[in-house]
């Protein structure tokens, strides 16, 4: 909707708009840890996406190294979203997932990611999870390096809210 200098905006007039939430596009880089590790995390205040609302998740980044399978994945609360094996070598990676609300307690979402290695490696999913959002959540980005050689970057990290009324 356009805005002129004279325009204000109530709160009833954010419903329904998509906002940005949060934003880490800041380089995390983790080398050679073999445990799981938050390479980026959020807590989200309960009753932010409405009982009916929507989450837009998008992040990427880079691995290196020549060990085995460096594994990335995006979490709500406990419920994991994406597990992502990404190849061994050196490749960018990405992933992208919504979640709908149909209730406070409720998501259907959809994901996708992929790790570039091949134009052929490129996956979605459509997962259901109970998650109670009128309470706070965290969103996290976890990875684990297959050596202590491996490294997983984390360049972007951004989510995105739409509260529908």
């Amino acid at each position: 909707m356009p805005f002129t200098a004279s325009s204000s905006l109530s709160s009833t007039d954010g419903n329904n708009m998509l906002r940005g939430l949060h934003r880490n596009n800041a380089t995390t880089t983790l080398t050679g840890a073999l445990a799981e590790t938050d390479l980026s995390s959020f807590t989200m205040t309960g009753g932010t996406m409405g009982a009916t609302g929507m989450l837009d998740i998008e992040a990427a980044g880079t691995i290196t190294g020549v060990a085995g399978t460096k594994r990335i994945r995006l979490l709500l609360g406990a419920s994991v979203l994406i597990d992502m094996p990404a190849a061994a070598g050196t490749a960018d990676w990405w992933l992208h997932a919504r979640i709908y609300n149909t209730a406070a307690n409720a998501q259907r979402i959809v994901v996708e990611w992929s790790d570039h290695t091949t134009v052929t490696n490129f996956n979605k999913d459509y997962v259901t999870t109970a998650v109670d959002t009128a309470t706070n959540i965290i969103i996290k980005l976890t990875g684990t390096p297959a050596g202590a050689g491996d490294t997983i970057n984390q360049t972007v990290f951004d989510i995105l809210v739409a509260q529908i009324a």
